[in-house]
């Protein structure tokens, strides 16, 4: 199928119903690797998809806006086509279902890796406290109250 790897520059609604549907298809199966690729946890490995992804997908949204909003488009097929793209949207949805939990779990994974290496790195950066000959609270060690706090950063891209 060649429609669907036109540049942006693709006329609105130019697809047919079954380029949609191998469309629909490749963006379900681009999905499924990606959430292989997460279980695997190997997240690095999503940028070869990437770009290819969000290709597709800006062709997929296009061309499905155009369909609901062209109804007429619709009845002019046939109805085991439009069947078909059914059942491939349906499964598109279930891909990106999966696809959205495994990356909320790796972002709270990753999101509590950060807090807790944050809390550590603090822990650590607090002078620990005890008693002095005159019994008074001062550090153990010295004074560490001079130590520079250290900063934590976290790219929430994905």
């Amino acid at each position: 199928m060649n429609a669907p790897a036109r540049q942006s520059a693709t006329p609105l609604a130019s697809l047919g119903v079954e380029d949609l549907i191998t469309l629909t298809e490749r963006l379900t199966g681009l999905l499924a690797r990606e959430t292989t690729l997460l279980a695997e946890r190997r997240p690095a490995a999503l940028a070869d998809t990437r770009e290819e992804k969000e290709r597709l997908a800006a062709i997929y949204a296009r061309e499905m806006a155009a369909f609901k909003a062209n109804a007429a488009r619709l009845r002019a097929h046939q109805p085991g086509p439009i069947e078909r793209l059914k059942q491939a949207t349906a499964k598109f949805r279930q891909a990106m279902d999966a696809h959205t939990i495994r990356l909320s779990a790796m972002k709270t994974v990753t999101d509590r890796v950060i807090q807790a290496i944050g809390e550590e790195v603090a822990k650590r950066n607090r002078p620990m406290h005890g008693y002095d000959k005159n019994a008074l609270m001062s550090p153990i060690y010295g004074s560490r109250s001079t130590a520079r706090p250290a900063t934590l950063a976290l790219n929430q891209v994905i």
